[in-house]
């Protein structure tokens, strides 16, 4: 969604409503819902708030054409440098954390005029209100994931964003023309009947990463049922991944720099094939 002339964004569906920011004309957000005559969007810092549709250009960036849906099945997954929760050698935080990434990877996309729907749901929340383990966060993401194909029958590409575990800062960061990225590693579940098409999928991602972005993809990985989950909800569509962006050693700002890169490289191969 594109803004066309200078506007308030509030923090609910109405002129009633307090003023969040402003919003200058040709600044991009994702949408999230529409209220009445409202957009509800995406803000970059975070967090979220109300737009009037009269002052806004949809275009081919509309909700209801989204072609990519980003989630984070592990949405609290943070950085040593900011984490504010430590158990063992997990590192979380409920505001800085890598769904900050995935905003900032469907606001590029949409700035290429890829439309993409960003699920917001948090999912570690819903695991302690259930009182349900940590093992059964993909259940839970799947739930979204249904419904998200229910309500949005364009979507094709599917996209869990991770956050690597304590791997050497060496093996997650990459520089490139003076520019530090957190690298990517793609992870491909073979429990899934039709893996060997997302593997496809991955591999050729990674190619066209490291061809623009040297360095940038660790590369694929696939795992049995031997090695965790090993489904990912990738048997929802071929166009289904889990990518680990960087590890708990890199920053923030390493990762919204590799969102606009895997944005850039994706709308790269999104045109190529349409």
């Amino acid at each position: 969604m594109k803004i066309v002339d200078t506007t308030n964004l509030r923090e609910g569906p109405g002129l009633d409503y307090e003023v969040v920011t402003k919003a200058r004309a040709g600044e991009s957000f994702p949408i999230i819902t529409l209220t009445g005559d409202w957009y509800q969007v995406s803000l970059p810092s975070g967090g979220s708030a109300y737009v009037a549709k009269w002052v806004v250009n949809t275009g081919e960036v509309s909700q209801k054409d989204s072609k990519v849906y980003i989630y984070h099945t592990h949405n609290r997954e943070s950085w040593k440098n900011v984490s504010t929760s430590t158990k063992g050698t997990s590192y979380d935080d409920s505001k800085v954390n890598i769904t900050l990434v995935g905003k900032q990877l469907a606001q590029s996309l949409e700035r290429k005029g890829i439309a993409s729907l960003l699920e917001e749901t948090d999912f570690a929340a819903k695991l302690n209100e259930q009182k349900l383990s940590y093992t059964k966060a993909y259940a839970e993401s799947r739930k979204a994931v249904n419904h998200a194909i229910q309500s949005h029958a364009s979507l094709t590409y599917f996209f869990d964003i991770h956050r690597d575990a304590d791997v050497p800062r060496s093996k997650t960061t990459v520089t490139i023309n003076g520019k530090s990225y957190a690298r990517i590693m793609f992870v491909i579940g073979e429990v899934n009947p039709t893996y060997k098409e997302n593997k496809k999928f991955a591999d050729k991602l990674h190619a066209l990463l490291n061809k623009r972005y040297p360095g940038i993809s660790r590369g694929v990985l696939t795992k049995s049922a031997h090695q965790g989950n090993a489904e990912y909800n990738q048997s929802v569509s071929n166009g289904s991944l889990l990518l680990e962006f960087g590890g708990v050693n890199n920053t923030l700002q390493e990762n919204l720099q590799t969102a606009d890169a895997f944005a850039d490289v994706f709308a790269e191969y999104y045109k190529s094939i349409k």
